[in-house]
């Protein structure tokens, strides 16, 4: 009796044991597969918005020495010149990859590589290339963002285009400016990409071809990023961050704040506002280099309440629990953060940026509007009366 209980308890935890290694393999495999799947609908989408952006940027081409010319050769050059090449490369990754992961299903999932893949690219010496098309796509970002805040304000015809495809479907519900940032947040995006699926692959193959092509693959595009240097993607995060306020920035005519380049975040946070004679709200607060912008926060929108430039000389200081706030454009008003250490903090960044813009403020500001002049000179002419979308 011992020995064929001894011999049942065997095949029972043999067949749990197998039961169990079966589920595992099976998640594992359904896992790869919604990765695999992701990373061809995230490549889909990014392919989908550049081309939107080199969809609008048609027009403007079109137009350069017509009477109705939007920027001249060289503007469009700079602000736009590498997108074409950057959309090549997109495509002809998208479509490697979305070849290669549509013949995967849940029984070989595991066993599809995507490593090589990116490995070809960056080693591809055809033209244009992953390396050569987004090594200077990134180099030349900062100076078609430039280029474009600062033409959107100065030259009437672009912005009134600009307005016109943003109003639109063009740019598939995002600003132009959110559409030039997008090569910036795919490619060092890739990175983490890479190390997801060597997560997978080393856990389930052990190494093998596909964990030696996606080790390759990091390695490469490690070191093109680096060539690249750290603190280009530290800008570019910051510069995005700042033109995704401005994309979603509701103000009256009566209280301009218009998009500049220099313009950097310090901090932001949500706070109590207080004005005399009126309820205490919530308002979403943002210290930048050059202003303090309060705003109501509303659905993907900021609709703008206090603008507080630095070069007017506001006064910061603290009260029992908050922050009162005294300008000669704005009525007084105090901010009030959940915690004292919090309200000393933003006590601190508000002097400490206020001070530094009137010191450094006025060269920054010169220096912005002198390349601006060179380069975007103000044109004051009427807006174009034709529809530039769908020209060709």
């Amino acid at each position: 009796r011992a020995l064929i209980m001894n011999q049942l308890n065997k095949k029972q935890t043999s067949l749990l044991g197998k039961l169990a290694r079966q589920y595992s393999d099976g998640k594992k495999t359904t896992d790869r597969l919604k990765q695999l799947q992701q990373l061809d609908a995230d490549e889909t989408v990014y392919v989908t918005r550049m081309r939107a952006l080199q969809t609008c940027t048609v027009p403007i081409y079109n137009s350069i020495g017509t009477p109705d010319e939007i920027l001249t050769a060289a503007q469009f050059q700079a602000a736009f010149g590498h997108v074409d090449n950057v959309l090549n490369v997109a495509e002809t990754l998208r479509d490697a990859l979305h070849n290669r992961i549509a013949r995967a299903n849940n029984e070989n999932a595991i066993r599809t590589n995507v490593g090589d893949i990116f490995v070809a690219q960056l080693e591809s010496d055809a033209l244009p290339n992953f390396r050569d098309a987004y090594s200077a796509y990134a180099r030349d970002y900062g100076t078609a963002r430039h280029y474009i805040i600062s033409l959107r304000r100065n030259n009437a015809k672009f912005g009134h285009y600009v307005e016109e495809v943003e109003s639109g479907n063009s740019t598939v519900g995002c600003s132009l400016l959110e559409l030039v940032a997008e090569p910036m947040k795919r490619l060092y995006s890739y990175p983490a990409i890479i190390e997801d699926f060597q997560g997978t692959v080393n856990a389930r193959v052990g190494g093998g071809p596909q964990a030696e092509a996606l080790a390759s693959a990091h390695r490469e595009m490690s070191r093109m990023l680096g060539s690249l240097g750290p603190q280009l993607s530290a800008d570019a995060r910051a510069t995005q961050r700042v033109d995704d306020i401005h994309s979603k920035l509701l103000r009256s005519p009566n209280q301009p704040y218009p998009h500049e380049s220099y313009r950097r975040l310090v901090r932001d946070g949500h706070l109590q506002c207080q004005e005399p004679g009126k309820a205490a709200r919530s308002v979403h607060c943002m210290l930048f280099n050059d202003s303090l912008l309060l705003c109501s926060p509303l659905r993907r929108r900021y609709l703008a309440q206090h603008v507080i430039m630095h070069a007017d000389g506001a006064a910061f200081t603290p009260t029992a629990a908050g922050i009162s706030v005294n300008s000669r454009t704005e009525h007084l008003f105090t901010i009030t953060p959940t915690t004292l250490s919090e309200r000393d903090a933003w006590l601190r960044a508000l002097n400490e940026e206020s001070s530094t813009w009137q010191r450094a403020g006025p060269s920054i500001e010169q220096q912005a509007r002198a390349w601006e002049n060179e380069n975007a000179p103000v044109t004051r002419g009427s807006a174009p009366t034709a529809t530039y979308a769908g020209s060709t």
